[in-house]
């Protein structure tokens, strides 16, 4: 049906710039039959051509009349306003939609290891719990939103997925995917939300909810979590469809304590924080695991860091809350691995940069999240995200958050999210991150 509406909109018959109230009124009857979804696509596509055409002075007004009027580029930000579902499908409308969408938009979206960041909110009284996910783009054509939205996430969580979920449904983010679990048919779903596609996993053969779970592609995806007082490692492997059960034997030291939500998956091993201040190694080849502590300077406590990968490397990051937030690598050193320091990042220039002008500005300030190609570092507080580099020291804010909204644990449930066109039907290894740029896909 959108496709059938784009495709009128390319005809010489309907100019799209007119602000005639014979137009408004044949759109509006064009679109009585179409769902409202549809119709508002329609008219963000309309009011994008009029901002991009009152912002260009360089395009005669008189020159405009229709889509197929525009320049290349100017087209092609139309369009990614579209979600990606339906941009994709849109290559059919015309052959200069199919050239665009498909040698501008594709590329542009694809190209980068960051789209936007999915992250949690609650409301923080009368007490902090879980709230909506939500997202903020970073990357859609250079694009900074002042504000998150939950658009990405709500597409999944409200129609897509065959439960109600609520908050806690949502456990992990890899390679474009996201991890479900379903506490009322225990069950785990793994979902493209750029592909509007799912995958429902095989029950666990060991009962209980899982409080976490890991997402990660070792090529193919497998699906991790600990359950149990006398620890189980569960591992659902895509390529055998079965899960695999063994007993896992942990340090003393961090069997008693709590353990952060979020796993970080690296050349085969499993990363995890425990409260304690000790690093969590799983080995999933070996099937053992140990407990390494973590830099002499970090308190052990709840606020304690956040753990991702970047560049290759297991990358850790800790703020003392006054006056540092350090990031340290951790990498072989002869037959061991070690804590070496990276960066040491002052937070005294809260007090003077016009970005952080904000009371909750002050309150905390540290990292939620690595950047998976390059030293940037994802960064927050209680209500804003930032990009930091740390070689020019530039921050820059991705979205604010209401008044009455604070983000939720954002040391370890803030996950970078990238676009994955591929469907999940496909060969295992084009999941897993080697896909085809083919022109059209099929949906479920």
């Amino acid at each position: 049906e959108f496709h059938q509406i784009a495709i009128q909109l390319t005809s010489s018959h309907n100019p799209i710039v007119s602000q005639s109230s014979s137009f408004t009124a044949s759109a509006a009857l064009f679109f009585s039959g179409a769902s409202s979804s549809f119709g508002a696509l329609w008219y963000r596509l309309r009011s994008e051509m009029f901002t991009l055409k009152k912002h260009k002075p360089t395009i005669s007004s008189s020159s405009i009349t229709r889509i197929t009027d525009l320049d290349d580029y100017i087209l092609a930000e139309i369009i990614s306003k579209l979600p990606i579902k339906h941009m994709i499908g849109c290559q059919s409308v015309s052959r200069l939609w199919h050239h665009v969408i498909s040698s501008i938009c594709i590329p542009k979206i694809t190209s980068s290891p960051v789209y936007g960041l999915i992250f949690n909110t609650c409301i923080p009284f009368p007490k902090c719990k879980m709230g909506t996910w939500s997202f903020a783009c970073i990357n859609a054509f250079s694009e900074k939103v002042g504000s998150p939205n939950t658009s990405l996430v709500e597409s999944c969580l409200g129609r897509r997925l065959p439960f109600d979920p609520s908050p806690n449904s949502l456990l992990d983010c890899c390679n474009g995917m996201l991890l479900f679990f379903d506490r009322s048919s225990m069950q785990f779903y793994v979902y493209n939300p750029s592909t509007e596609q799912y995958i429902a996993i095989p029950n666990s053969p060991r009962r209980g909810g899982p409080p976490d779970g890991a997402l990660f592609f070792d090529p193919h995806f497998k699906i991790v979590h600990v359950s149990g007082l006398s620890p189980r490692l569960n591992i659902y492997s895509q390529a055998t469809r079965k899960w695999s059960v063994y007993n896992l034997d942990l340090d003393p030291c961090v069997v008693d304590s709590f353990w952060s939500p979020r796993y970080v998956f690296l050349d085969g091993f499993l990363y995890k924080l425990s409260m304690s201040g000790h690093l969590v190694i799983i080995d999933l080849q070996q099937i053992d695991s140990q407990a390494i502590k973590l830099p002499d300077l970090v308190v052990a406590g709840d606020l304690i860091g956040c753990l991702g990968v970047s560049q290759g490397i297991l990358h850790y990051s800790w703020a003392d809350k006054q006056s540092n937030m350090s990031v340290w690598m951790f990498v072989q050193r002869g037959d061991t691995k070690e804590w070496v320091l990276k960066h040491t990042i002052s937070l005294e220039y809260r007090y003077k940069h016009p970005v952080l002008n904000n009371d909750r500005d002050f309150l905390w300030f540290s990292v939620f999240a690595f950047h998976p190609t390059s030293d940037m570092l994802f960064a927050g507080n209680l209500g804003e995200l930032f990009c930091y580099d740390p070689g020019t020291k530039r921050l820059e804010r991705i979205c604010r958050l209401r008044e009455d909204t604070v983000i939720y644990s954002g040391q370890c449930l803030v996950f970078p999210f990238s676009v994955n066109l591929t469907p999940l039907c496909a060969p295992l290894k084009e999941i897993a991150g080697e896909p085809k740029h083919a022109l059209t896909f099929s949906f479920v």
